[in-house]
């Protein structure tokens, strides 16, 4: 099996839906020990069989910058997942109905299954937050019972000293949506490989499958490798977070393989609903670069992984895609937005622009390094920051649609549609 390559800013549990909000304050909860800082999502309820996906925003304090060493989840009743994650661009304030799995304008700090425990850094290692950044949490609710329920979610940081040096935390993906389990099968199991790309000290995994999961491996090598680095026999009620330490070097591959039991009569897809089954895995390392993942869809990709991976992208001269709009050889501007990238040739680490499009949206044909934005003036010389309410990125004015481009201005609020300055 040809490894799959890391596809930019989709991680674990991707989707990109649109945001249904609504009213409902909440507000962040302070604990009483000068080290920590909670935020609380509003109370929410559940009929019994009812399913939510529900959100809650806070700012973090704006006179200082914001260091977690460690992350601890309450879980309310009801509750399957916690996604906890800073804002790229602003967020609704306050609680509300949010049907979506993740948003590339989420960078995710934490994702936890049912009753997923604290995250503790390794000593020395942080994740640095600008003051005033706006953090969210997402919660997957479900009531399984015949009950009605009214509970809250919250999750706790441990803070250390903002003038101290710390190592860059922060997590990596992996996830199959080849997931099909057929009726009435038995341990149907289900497998992807991935190169990160990276060397990566690991300190912690999560693995995430639903109610038909049976057992989740994650092993070093190939599909059929007894490497384990980190293997459960699948319990749907407990979802931990559990510390694993070990290392990966940038040459080497690991695969994920998930195990299903369906005893029904239908087949069991993949999806984001309990009743629909997931396979992957999330691991947490230092030294962080960038977000980044491998996700497993079923699309073709060449054996060198250069390539956008989808035969519907024609290919020129040199293997680019035709319509291409950044040609081999051209270097970007001063954050290097615009320079030339492939999906595995990391051409784009060490600059603003970290993220390379041939990996973060294969499907397009366009091949050069981005970053994310939210106006104009984010994106440097000659660039515009262009995209609708799934995100926006960074690129080259002459590589905008005409209705985008234009010349990048000095400051001001961001467009909703087209996130430039006004």
């Amino acid at each position: 099996m040809t490894p799959s390559r890391p596809r930019g800013v989709p991680l674990t549990l991707l989707a990109a839906a649109a945001l249904v909000s609504c009213g409902n304050d909440a507000t962040p909860t302070p604990t009483p020990a000068a080290n920590t800082w909670t935020i609380a999502s509003g109370e929410y309820t559940l009929a019994p069989g009812e399913e939510r996906y529900l959100c809650t925003t806070a700012t973090l304090p704006a006179d200082r910058e914001t260091v977690i060493t460690a992350m601890t989840p309450t879980y309310g009743t009801g509750t399957h997942h916690i996604f906890f994650a800073q804002t790229l661009a602003p967020e609704d304030a306050g609680t509300f109905e949010c049907r979506t799995l993740f948003r590339t304008t989420w960078a995710p700090l934490y994702l936890g299954g049912v009753q997923s425990g604290t995250l503790q850094l390794p000593r020395g290692a942080g994740i640095r937050l600008s003051g005033g950044q706006q953090v969210l949490i997402q919660l997957h609710l479900q009531n399984a019972t015949a009950s009605p329920i009214r509970a809250r979610t919250s999750m706790t940081l441990t803070l250390a000293d903002p003038s101290a040096p710390v190592v860059a935390a922060g997590v990596f993906g992996v996830d199959n949506r080849t997931v099909r389990i057929p009726a009435r099968s038995t341990n149907h199991r289900t497998a992807m490989t991935c190169r990160p790309n990276r060397d990566m000290n690991v300190f912690a995994v999560l693995g995430h499958m639903h109610k038909y999961g049976s057992r989740l491996e994650f092993v070093r090598g190939g599909v059929d490798s007894t490497d384990a680095l980190y293997e459960t026999d699948w319990n749907f009620g407990e979802q931990p977070t559990t510390p694993r330490v070990f290392t990966l070097r940038a040459d080497e591959s690991v695969s994920l393989r998930c195990f299903h039991s369906n005893t029904t009569s239908a087949e069991v897809p993949y999806g984001e609903s309990s009743d629909q089954e997931m396979c992957a895995s999330v691991m947490y390392y230092t030294p962080f670069d960038q977000l980044d993942g491998c996700i497993e869809d079923g699309t073709a990709r060449d054996d060198a992984g250069s390539g956008p991976g989808d035969a519907s992208v024609p290919l020129g001269d040199g293997g680019v895609p035709v319509g291409s709009c950044v040609q081999p050889g051209e270097t970007g501007n001063e954050q290097g937005v615009g320079r030339f990238c492939t999906a595995r040739g990391n051409q784009c680490a060490g600059n603003a622009a970290n993220l390379c499009l041939a990996a973060l949206a294969p499907t397009e044909g366009q091949w050069f390094c981005t970053h994310l934005c939210t106006m104009e003036s984010q994106c440097g010389a000659g660039s515009v920051c262009v995209g609708d309410s799934r995100g926006r990125v960074c690129m080259p004015a002459r590589c905008a649609p005409s209705a985008d481009a234009g010349p990048a201005s000095d400051g001001g609020a961001a467009d909703a549609s087209t996130g430039r300055d006004q």
